[in-house]
């Protein structure tokens, strides 16, 4: 449960400035170096706000897809961790600057999947149709 749903507002607050700081930082120093669509989905932060999880959706573009497209961004995104902690440093006011650590946001991607099930459940439910309907034709005849 995020803390803007549990009613956590000055948590949320952080969560928000937090993830306006790193894409920000994504758009000014990382978006030569990405090989297309990165957003910052969500991001999380401890109690203590000792710890920030970043969570980000990849979009690859170009002419190949590479399946291990996101694995390597979100690595890469990892071994920047201390720039973007740099930037938190800088622009926040806090006693702490968390540790953040950079995750692959599946949302999107289980999203597409369930829509892909549902539409195949969709056409499988109306050929039975027309295939009963038929029959029903048929046997009028």
């Amino acid at each position: 449960m995020s803390h803007e749903e549990s009613g956590n507002k000055r948590m949320a607050r952080i969560e928000r400035e937090i993830r306006e700081i790193v894409a920000g930082q994504l758009i000014s120093d990382f978006r030569a170096s990405i090989p297309g669509l990165l957003t910052v989905s969500r991001v999380w932060v401890s109690k203590d706000l000792r710890i920030g999880r970043i969570y980000v959706s990849f979009l690859p573009v170009g002419e190949t897809v590479d399946p291990k497209a996101t694995p390597k961004v979100v690595k890469e995104l990892n071994l920047a961790a201390h720039e973007f902690q740099r930037a938190l440093g800088r622009d926040l006011k806090m006693r702490y600057t968390p540790k953040l650590e950079f995750f692959h946001d599946d949302t999107l991607d289980e999203s597409l999947r369930v829509q892909g099930m549902l539409k195949k459940i969709e056409e499988e439910r109306l050929q039975r149709e027309k295939s009963t309907s038929s029959e029903v034709t048929n046997d009028e005849e």
